[in-house]
């Protein structure tokens, strides 16, 4: 039957960056960092009524894999700079 194996999860995360010379002692590093880009909810296993067809929750998630939180984290993005000299 496999009702505790949960939904698939998702989770696709990237940083780019780029790093600029200036004077070949100055370098200015820019970079971007994105967070869940397919914005793909993950149930895991929180689902109500596994054993019991006729409950009003049989097979509807109760919540997400998400450390407790109610709500999904949706996409992200985060931008940085680093100066070094």
């Amino acid at each position: 039957m496999n009702a505790l194996r949960g939904t698939d999860t998702y989770d696709l995360d990237a940083r780019f960056s780029k790093i600029f010379t200036f004077k070949e002692r100055y370098k200015l590093a820019a970079f971007v960092e994105l967070y869940n880009i397919t914005n793909k909810a993950n149930f895991g296993n929180n689902y109500g009524g596994t054993y019991s067809p006729t409950s009003t929750t049989f097979e509807k998630p109760l919540g997400y894999l998400n450390n407790g939180v109610s709500l999904p984290i949706s996409r992200q993005l985060q931008l940085g700079s680093r100066f070094t000299f």
